[in-house]
């Protein structure tokens, strides 16, 4: 292999690894609605506190293998529809 097409060789290796690195870094809100959507019983979850949590719904291709937050439980997944179950986090006086 020549000089040349190993430098062609690393920097087009360069460029895709970081092109990979940043469509992870990338997500971003296409919308946001809120609704009144009755959740089954079967579906509802509480905190330890026995408050109800959020139900999350969050579609996209991929998988998403982790959340950020006060989540309860594993994120169930409905092919590109997932639910992730969120409580209500520690509130600071700042924050409110």
């Amino acid at each position: 292999m020549q000089k040349g097409s190993r430098y062609l060789l690393v920097w087009l290796l360069s460029w895709i690894f970081s092109m990979n690195l940043s469509a992870q870094n990338t997500a971003t809100v296409k919308s946001f609605v809120m609704t009144t959507d009755h959740i089954p019983v079967s579906d509802r979850r509480v905190d330890l506190n026995g408050n109800p949590c959020a139900l999350v719904k969050v579609q996209v291709v991929d998988e998403i293998e982790r959340v950020e937050g006060n989540t309860i439980g594993d994120i169930v997944s409905y092919g590109v529809e997932k639910w992730i179950y969120m409580c209500k986090g520690y509130v600071t006086s700042e924050s409110t």
